[in-house]
């Protein structure tokens, strides 16, 4: 039979990263955040804010971000990295003062023009940089830009403004959902400077490469959503660790490996999409605990072996509600299935 076809929006998401709420302080000025981050000059003794310009003002900016990214490459305008860095320091209409800036707002800044390049901005289709790919810059229904007056991306705006982003309280990042908008390239670990993240959606794009093991440094992630992309390689170690998680949605890829045991630290989670990768080996039973599971399909993979009595244990509470939307899915179809699971006792849907 066909195989469920499922959105991880339907997945539920905290309100906290649904409304389009500019947060107190981010305007299309310079915002000053209280929230503590990496080291950066201090004002003048008098307590006034003294900014510097021309070499002095590079050089202050430099010290910060190495503690990001490799100096190596923040000195290569080839790289990444080294576009983004000489967009912050020349091109940046903000013209941010290190020594003014507190909080989150510089690196946070350099970091998202960092993702900007490293998905091929000037390629997406909506709400690129002036003068780039994307003619047009429009609300997007359900991302967090619609209802307001959607900003392009490296515009002179506060970067929680660009289309896509939701800043907290603090003018800190905590959403980048930005969907079906063309990005490629590939996702650049220092997103896991962005310590407020709650959610990332990215999908359906041509993004390749691994997921970044930074990702397991955002301790606070609901939702990560990166299905229908390119991304290789196995999954990171930290992504167990993520305890708050509740939407893991990476189908459609071409991920390896086996699953670990550990995912069964993710006591919230609600709907897990992993069909349709390369995975390997059997489906561990270490499902006792992810009570509030409510989707999960492991179908067009190699996975193999006998589907594990802690999951199908949760069809009554969760699993056999009759709806499209609950679903155990693997590749238990045909008379010698890769995983063996009864249907409909255990797998409501078999391919």
């Amino acid at each position: 039979t066909d195989a469920p076809v499922m959105s991880s929006t339907d997945a539920p998401v905290m309100s906290s990263t649904d409304a389009p709420v500019v947060p107190p302080g981010v305007t299309t000025t310079p915002t000053v955040s209280s929230a503590p981050s990496h080291s950066s000059p201090s004002p003048s003794p008098d307590g006034t804010c003294q900014c510097t310009d021309g070499p002095a003002r590079e050089q202050e900016i430099h010290d910060i971000l190495s503690q990001v990214s490799e100096s190596s490459k923040i000195n290569n305008i080839n790289t990444n990295q080294g576009k983004a860095f000489d967009w912050i320091v020349n091109l940046d209409p903000l013209q941010l003062c290190p020594s003014c800036t507190r909080g989150c707002q510089l690196v946070q800044r350099y970091v998202m023009a960092l993702f900007y390049f490293s998905t091929e901005g000037d390629q997406w289709s909506n709400c690129s940089a002036e003068g780039t790919g994307a003619v047009d810059c429009v609300d997007i229904p359900g991302m967090p830009c619609a209802g307001l007056e959607p900003s392009r991306w490296l515009s002179g705006d506060n970067e929680c403004l660009w289309c896509g982003n939701l800043c907290g309280s603090d003018a800190c990042m905590i959403k980048i959902e930005f969907e079906k908008q063309n990005q490629g390239g590939t996702i650049p670990s220092e997103i896991g400077e962005l310590k407020g993240l709650i959610n990332i959606s990215l999908e359906q794009g041509t993004i390749s490469g691994e997921i970044p093991s930074t990702i397991g440094e955002l301790t606070n992630l609901e939702k990560l959503d990166l299905d229908f992309q390119n991304l290789s390689g196995e999954l990171p170690d930290g992504l167990w660790e993520l305890t708050e998680l509740r939407t893991l949605d990476l189908n459609n890829n071409t991920l390896i490996g086996t699953l670990s045991p550990d995912i069964g630290n993710l006591s919230n989670l609600f709907f897990l999409q992993l069909h349709s990768n390369r995975f390997q080996g059997p489906i561990p039973d270490v499902w006792s605990n992810t009570l509030n599971l409510r989707n999960a399909q492991f179908e067009i993979n190699n996975f193999v072996g006998v589907m594990p009595p802690s999951i199908c244990g949760l069809r009554d509470e969760n699993l056999a509600l009759p709806t499209s939307r609950d679903a155990l899915a693997a590749d238990c179809a045909g008379s010698s299935p890769k995983v063996i699971c009864n249907e409909p006792e255990c797998c409501n849907f078999c391919v």
